[in-house]
Order: structure tokens, then sequence, then C-alpha cells
């Protein structure tokens, strides 16, 4: 599946379980749920260290 640029794979038992759709402001929004995150070639994007609120996140997307 891509959303826009951005490829998410996962099983097709995963979504609706732990990979999820919805939309915000007739915009496609992605959640997925683990307990860990592994990112290639072991580079870790500096936003990801201080995880933003989800709440804050939705209405960030709704302004």
């Amino acid at each position: 599946m891509k959303l826009g640029e951005t490829e998410i794979k996962g099983l097709l038992a995963d979504f609706g379980e732990n990979i999820h759709l919805a939309k915000v402001n007739g915009r496609y929004v992605a959640l997925i749920e683990a307990e860990s995150i592994l990112f290639e070639k072991g580079a870790s994007p500096i936003e990801f260290h201080k995880p933003g609120d989800l709440h804050g996140i939705i209405e960030k997307n709704q302004q």
C-alpha cells in the first residue's frame, strides 16, 4: 500500500488489527501499532526519539 510517497508493507491480516486507516479533513491517515521500530541500516531519524502525542498530531492535522 502506498500513501503518497510512503510505502507500508504488512500482512493482509495486519490491516484492521495493527495497521489502521482513517480520514482526517479528507486526507488519509495510517496508524501502525508495534512494540518496537527497526530502521534499515541501523539509522534512526531524530524525530522518532521523542514521538509526538497522538491527540496532538490529530489536532494539528485538523487545522
